[in-house]
C-alpha cells in the first residue's frame, strides 16, 4: 500500500483535532505569563505616577490660587495703620477753611448746607496722625418743623490706609438701606442710629425723637 495515502489521513485527523480544540501543543507559557504580569504592573505604576503627579500639580495650583486670594483680601488689611481717634491731633476748621481745603470732596455740598442754613449748625474738625490728615469730623444739628436731629459724621481722608479703632462698632451693623448699613435703638426717649457707607469710609451717628431722622439725614448726605 502506498505510504503517502496512509500518512495523509493520519495527519489530517491530527490537524482536525488540534484546530477543534481537542488537543493543544504542549508549550510552557509560564515565562510569557510572568512577562505579561510585569508589563501590566509597570503600566499600573505608570498610571499611578501620573495620577500622583497630576494630583501634586493640582494641589500646587490650588495653593497658588489660595495664596493669591488671601493676598488680595488680607494683605491690604495688614498695611492698614490703626489709631485711636481720641489720640489723634484735632484741628478745628471754619467753614471757609473747609471750603478751601475740601471744597472738591464728595460730601462738601452736603456739609455746607448745615453751615449756610439758618436753622442748622455745623462744627468741623480734621484729625491728624503722623502728620497726615486721616479723618474729617463734623458735628451737625438741624431744627425744623419736619425734622430735628443731631448728627456726628466722620469721613475717612486716608483712602483706607488709616482706620480709627472707634469705628469698629460700625463693622457689623445688621440692616441694609439703599447705599448704607445701619442700626437704630430707642434710648431714653430718642432714636439713636449708627450708619456706615463702607466703601466711602463714611460713619454717622444720628439722634432724634423722630424715627425717620436717619433716613432723612442720609438722603441729605448722599443726594
Amino acid at each position: 500500500m502506498n505510504t503517502e495515502m496512509i500518512k495523509d489521513p493520519t495527519i489530517e485527523s491530527a490537524f482536525r483535532r488540534y484546530f477543534a480544540g481537542l488537543e493543544a501543543p504542549k508549550i510552557d507559557l509560564s515565562a510569557a505569563k510572568a512577562a505579561l504580569a510585569e508589563c501590566v504592573a509597570a503600566k499600573t505604576r505608570g498610571r499611578r505616577r501620573k495620577r500622583v503627579t497630576l494630583a501634586a500639580v493640582l494641589s500646587a495650583c490650588a495653593c497658588a490660587v489660595l495664596a493669591v486670594v488671601l493676598g488680595v483680601f488680607l494683605l491690604p488689611s495688614l498695611f492698614v495703620r490703626r489709631y485711636e481717634l481720641a489720640a489723634a491731633t484735632p484741628r478745628t476748621l471754619s467753614f471757609s477753611a473747609l471750603k478751601e481745603n475740601y471744597g472738591q470732596t464728595e460730601y462738601f455740598t452736603a456739609l455746607s448746607r448745615f453751615s449756610l442754613a439758618d436753622n442748622a449748625s455745623a462744627e468741623y474738625t480734621v484729625y491728624t496722625v503722623d502728620g497726615k490728615e486721616v479723618m474729617l469730623g463734623a458735628d451737625l444739628s438741624l431744627t425744623s418743623g419736619m425734622q430735628s436731629f443731631k448728627a456726628a459724621v466722620y469721613i475717612d481722608l486716608s483712602d483706607g490706609k488709616y482706620r480709627a479703632k472707634e469705628m469698629k462698632l460700625y463693622r457689623d451693623l445688621p440692616h441694609e438701606a439703599a447705599n448704607y448699613r445701619y442700626q437704630t435703638e430707642y434710648i431714653n426717649g430718642e432714636y439713636v442710629s449708627h450708619a456706615v457707607i463702607e466703601e466711602k469710609g463714611v460713619y454717622a451717628e444720628v439722634s432724634s425723637r423722630s424715627e425717620s431722622a436717619l433716613s432723612y439725614f442720609m438722603r441729605m448726605l448722599t443726594e
